[in-house]
């Protein structure tokens, strides 16, 4: 407001309004940002901004600013500038995966999944999503999931090395636990529970000839001698040096043998 406007105002109205326009003023003050350093989180995968945002210049840096302090480890600031471009444009669904980033800073992943589903719902296959998504369910202890949400990631882009690693570590962990709740529940003659437990231990690792010698025992027991015999096979496909399941192989078609003759 120009000066000489105050001058026709009593006084009160003039410090009035010179508040008005120092409190405008004020509003508009951006916080610096801070100044370059390491990121303080490199695992968190920056999320990408889609073209079709380009026409929202305001939401886009207000995303960029917001990364910038969440990296810095200023997270005050950094739920502004991400709230800031969700209320500059609601569809801008990059900034919904920033804050859950922020809630895995903030070592809150039960509040960090929310912002990751709601972001896949605009794009399932955005990257940067499932890949926070991952580790806020491995933080959950839902490795499945996790295991599911990584695989995801890798299948859009197969040049992800770490979350490569994280998918072999995960099924190896599920190879484990699977293999050994297979052989539990054979011991204690649950063979149909044991023989899905090696089916589910096949899945993650099908070039293991073991698992498949070890799942054909439990369907010899269980009388399907043909799923035996195939399982067997396979056994030996995978590793021909593998003389258990080659001797089981030729019992099982001895007795085959045998029973036509009779």
């Amino acid at each position: 407001m120009p000066t000489f406007w105050l001058s026709r105002f009593p006084r009160h109205l003039g410090v009035l309004a010179l508040a008005v326009v120092t409190g405008a003023c004020a509003a508009k003050t951006i916080t610096s940002l801070p100044p370059a350093s390491a990121p303080k989180y490199p695992e968190f995968m920056r999320p990408l901004v889609p073209q079709a945002f380009a026409n929202l210049p305001a939401a886009v840096t207000s995303q960029d600013r917001g990364w910038q302090f969440l990296q810095a480890g200023d997270f005050r600031n950094a739920e502004r500038e991400f709230r800031l471009a969700l209320n500059t444009a609601p569809q801008f669904y990059p900034a919904e995966v920033s804050l859950g980033y922020l809630e895995l800073a903030r070592k809150e992943p039960a509040s960090a999944l929310p912002h990751f589903e709601k972001a896949l719902l605009s794009d399932g296959r955005d990257v940067p999503a499932l890949v926070g998504g991952g580790l806020a369910l491995l933080a959950l202890n839902r490795e499945t999931d996790a295991l599911f949400a990584f695989e995801s990631a890798v299948a859009v882009d197969p040049t992800l090395a770490d979350v490569r690693r994280r998918v072999e570590v995960l099924r190896f962990r599920g190879l484990g636990q699977d293999l050994a709740a297979a052989r539990q529940a054979a011991a204690s003659g649950k063979l149909d529970e044991a023989a899905r437990a090696f089916a589910n231990a096949i899945a993650s690792s099908p070039d293991s000839p073991f698992l498949y010698r070890e799942l054909a025992v439990v369907e010899r027991r269980q009388g399907n001698t043909d799923a035996a015999l195939a399982d067997f096979r396979k056994a030996l496909a995978l590793d021909p040096t593998d003389a258990a399941s080659l001797v089981q192989v030729g019992d099982l078609l001895d007795r085959r043998l045998g029973v036509v003759g009779e």
